[in-house]
């Protein structure tokens, strides 16, 4: 680092480079690619402030450009095109388990699941507890990503489980909507229905709990 650019860090940048954890070049070389963020679709968005999304908006870029550097020397999984926006949740729910070969056992690991199939999971810690996780497209020269984000104070291994699943419904079924975040109050909670709809149904279909023994006797 020249001394040119010693004297244009500041006191602040210094501690959010500290804060961030991120090299110094990260925030003082120009950049060389180009960026496009695909939308972000929140838990909690009514509740949460602008300013407690901003972190997790910096995290997503973050993640697709550490997946686009490392691209270059590992063959990660490739983003599998899964999308059923005229299914309902449940049929959408089915038919991916079916793509995917799962039959209609529980699914074990969401995460593994997720990134197999090419999406990109990353635990951060948003700031906020009005945010369980968050998700999207971001692309980097041309590169398309689907990043997921969970917060990593999301309590409990089975609440991660929905979480994900959660990220999933809106992958397969509202990859049409390119700003979520410009629907009204209305729209926002229909979708984020469907998604909840889609990750109970993805987690654990109807039909398998139905033949459980338990389920049966009460």
């Amino acid at each position: 680092m020249n001394a040119g650019t010693q004297r244009l860090v500041s006191r602040s940048s210094k501690k959010i480079i500290q804060a961030l954890k991120f090299p110094l070049d990260y925030f003082t070389t120009e950049d060389q690619l180009e960026f496009q963020d695909g939308g972000t679709f929140f838990r909690s968005r009514l509740t949460a402030t602008q300013s407690e999304k901003q972190p997790s908006e910096t995290y997503k870029r973050a993640t697709a450009i550490v997946r686009d550097y490392f691209g270059e020397f590992i063959d990660f999984p490739e983003l599998t095109d899964d999308q059923f926006e005229n299914d309902t949740p449940r049929q959408a729910a089915i038919k991916l388990r079916n793509r995917w070969g799962l039959g209609d056992s529980p699914i074990p690991n969401m995460m593994r699941l997720l990134e197999t199939h090419g999406l990109i999971v990353a635990v951060v810690d948003s700031g906020s507890n009005k945010i369980d996780a968050h998700s999207g497209f971001y692309t980097v020269d041309g590169r398309s990503y689907y990043i997921v984000l969970v917060d990593s104070a999301s309590h409990s291994f089975y609440r991660e489980q929905s979480t994900q699943a959660h990220e999933l419904g809106h992958r397969v079924l509202h990859a049409n909507i390119l700003n979520p975040q410009e629907l009204d109050a209305e729209d926002y909670r229909t979708m984020e229905k469907e998604a909840s709809q889609f990750a109970s149904e993805f987690l654990l279909p109807a039909q398998a709990f139905e033949k459980n023994s338990w389920y049966r006797q009460t």
